[in-house]
């Protein structure tokens, strides 16, 4: 009796196992299993504190970082058939693998304005602790150019600045990704906006689809291609180096101080005809789609009014949104 009750356990413990969905990602602690499988590439979200390092690889096919796995702060990536268990966060190896040029730069949106830090990016730059309770998003609260990274919309973080194999020429960012061997690569970089060949460094031509290619995760190289890649679509990086809609890179001359004193004269002339008198425009805040909202004072007969107004910078127009009597 007691061995048919062992059988009959097992039948049913081996029936849920073959029941059981399989899934990509399973998480327990600290730990995280994530797989490729059927060879597919693989992403699984995670908070990783800049820390990852395999602690058991679950495939026959070699868990090799930056080739067939690899990570950033949102998660872990695995691709090429490699399955293993990942310890996230802590002290141990693993990294940014950043090398001798990382440095750490802390830049904060005060007051949820526009913020930029100046400071030579030599390529890359990663963000390694977000600070605020306001969310930091690439590309959307904070991003980066050659001469700085800027944060807005209340995003307060610490970069990792230079790190990488990628560099600056013209405008353009660039970063070197090459198939040692004729073994399958990937190289860890920001990607937004387009990814093109710049130079050929391997005898065998590189072609986008068949032996190189990109993602969000980065650039991927096979079979012999070695290459450096141009990334962005123009000189500040593709969207990726200003700040979306409004632009503008923080210094003097930049399209954001030029939209600040388009929309002031703008608002302020739009003021004057509503039979204002006495305007003068007293502050801009750079609005989340790249319009900028200015505040007045004026004159209306005998009272003195605050005024709102609203400068879109794609349209080139103002519209006033309201005035109070002091």
């Amino acid at each position: 009796m007691r061995s048919r009750s062992y059988l009959m356990a097992a039948a049913i413990a081996l029936a849920v196992a073959l029941t059981a969905p399989s899934a990509a990602l399973a998480q327990t602690g600290r730990e995280l299993v994530c797989e490729s499988l059927s060879g597919k590439f693989d992403y699984c979200t995670a908070a990783t504190r800049g820390t990852v390092r395999l602690v058991r690889q679950l495939s026959d096919t070699k868990c090799i970082l930056d080739r067939t796995w690899g990570f950033d702060e949102r998660g872990v990536w695995v691709d090429r058939g490699c399955r293993g268990r990942f310890a996230l966060g802590g002290n141990g190896g693993g990294g940014w693998q950043s090398g001798d040029n990382g440095r750490q730069l802390r830049c904060e949106s005060q007051s949820n304005q526009y913020e930029f830090c100046r400071i030579s990016t030599r390529g890359d730059v990663r963000l390694r602790r977000q600070l605020s309770r306001d969310p930091c998003v690439a590309g959307r609260t904070w991003g980066f150019q050659r001469d700085g990274v800027w944060v807005a919309d209340g995003c307060r973080a610490e970069f990792e600045v230079g790190y990488y194999n990628a560099s600056w020429e013209n405008g353009q960012r660039l970063v070197t990704c090459e198939s040692e061997d004729n073994d399958y690569r990937r190289c860890r970089t920001w990607t937004y906006g387009e990814v093109r060949v710049a130079r050929n460094l391997s005898q065998r031509r590189c072609r986008q689809g068949t032996n190189w290619g990109y993602d969000n995760n980065g650039i991927w190289v096979d079979d012999g291609c070695r290459a450096v890649f141009a990334v962005g679509s123009d000189q500040n990086g593709g969207g990726w180096g200003q700040y979306p809609g409004g632009g503008g890179t923080g210094g003097n001359g930049s399209s954001w101080e030029q939209a600040k004193l388009q929309a002031a004269a703008t608002c302020t002339d739009l003021t004057k005809q509503r039979g204002f008198r006495n305007v003068l425009a007293q502050g801009t805040e750079r609005r989340y789609n790249g319009d900028v909202a200015v505040r007045l004072d004026g004159t209306l007969g005998s009272s003195r009014y605050k005024v709102s107004c609203l400068y879109h910078v794609d349209r080139r127009r103002a519209e006033i949104l309201g005035q109070d009597r002091y």
